[in-house]
């Protein structure tokens, strides 16, 4: 089944719902603490890596080769 939220432009969530609810994780309000720590953890896990590694030369040799 998919979630009934109804967001504020007036279409409906995309997402399906949990089991025996009618929201899905996002917009179920008994998921609200769980889901602000996913979401907190998630911006935590994007962060880019700086890697040291070693420069490599490409040497272009020509169409087709």
């Amino acid at each position: 089944m998919q979630c009934q939220f109804i967001k504020p432009e007036g279409k409906q969530c995309g997402a399906q719902a949990m089991k025996e609810t009618t929201f899905c994780f996002s917009h179920n309000p008994e998921t609200q603490e769980e889901k602000l720590l996913a979401v907190s953890k998630g911006g935590h896990n994007s962060r880019t890596l700086e890697l040291d590694l070693p420069a490599i030369t490409l040497k272009y040799t020509g169409a087709g080769s």
